[in-house]
């Protein structure tokens, strides 16, 4: 069974000089659930919760992979048509993509491309003619210095796995019966 932690960031603090301090943060160590196999149907599986709290990042328990949520307040997340471009390419033009939506300099940012965007998805008239041309694309926006700054901090943390998630998609699931 793998386990997960999961870590709830502070805000960036705007009035804190760098280099930033971290302390005590908010976390939950889960064990992940294994689906059952050869089923057609899957149930989303819920993990087993093992412990929470608030820990400083020495002392939080070692884990399979590491989830730091990101506060909703330190990311953008916006929409934009994004060109297929090679990965490389692709780096290079995110931030013509954003900069109109942002108040800072997007060359100062880390640019992260999610999904394509729910409208997209209903609005795009033939597949053929979407997987040519830009699809409409949710992209996260955050400080890269602030980033560096989060993921130095968790340099020494046992995990095999990180990943980084917004705070903004971090929504309870509803039980069946709601949905």
């Amino acid at each position: 069974m793998s386990t997960t932690l999961f870590v709830r960031l502070p805000h960036r603090p705007h009035d804190q000089p760098q280099p930033w301090r971290f302390g005590a943060m908010p976390f939950a160590l889960v064990r992940d659930a294994v689906a059952a196999q050869g089923r057609r149907e899957r149930a989303p599986a819920a993990g087993h919760l093992l412990r929470e709290g608030q820990a400083p990042i020495a002392e939080l328990p070692a884990a399979d992979r590491l989830v730091l949520i990101v506060a909703a307040a330190d990311v953008l997340v916006t929409t934009a048509a994004v060109p297929p471009l090679a990965p490389n390419r692709l780096k290079l033009a995110l931030p013509n993509l954003v900069e109109d939506s942002l108040a800072a300099d997007a060359q100062a940012c880390h640019i992260a491309v999610g999904p394509e965007a729910p409208q997209a998805a209903a609005d795009a008239s033939s597949a053929a003619a979407a997987a040519r041309g830009p699809r409409r694309r949710l992209l996260m926006v955050t400080e890269r210095a602030w980033l560096r700054a989060v993921l130095d901090a968790f340099a020494e943390h046992r995990h095999r796995r990180r990943h980084l998630l917004a705070a903004q998609f971090c929504l309870p699931l509803l039980p069946a019966a709601d949905q």
